[in-house]
């Protein structure tokens, strides 16, 4: 089932992130919690952070994966499903 997710996002105002080798540690500054992507979930980050537009980093993501479509977009859409639950990310 493909989660409800907007077409663009943008990091939450009160987000810092830091990368940390392949992967990222982010901080909800208003939750005062600490999240952590492995190595594909902080590709995903980056790839949202710098494009914005979900369908674009699903594209990218196929091409530089070399992994079924279909198969990106559910796993994006749960992410980024997930960010946003946790105020890490925002509809734009």
């Amino acid at each position: 089932m493909e989660q409800n997710v907007p077409a663009s996002v943008e990091i939450a105002d009160s987000v810092i992130y830091q990368n940390l080798q392949d992967e990222v540690v982010i901080l909800n500054m208003a939750s005062g919690e600490y999240y952590g992507l492995d190595s594909v979930g902080a590709s995903m980050w980056k790839m949202l952070i710098d494009q914005r537009e979900i369908a674009a980093v699903a594209d990218r993501m196929v091409t530089e994966y070399e992994v079924r479509p279909d198969t990106v977009r559910g796993d994006l859409h749960t992410l980024v499903r997930q960010l946003l639950d946790a105020g890490l990310l925002k509809s734009v």
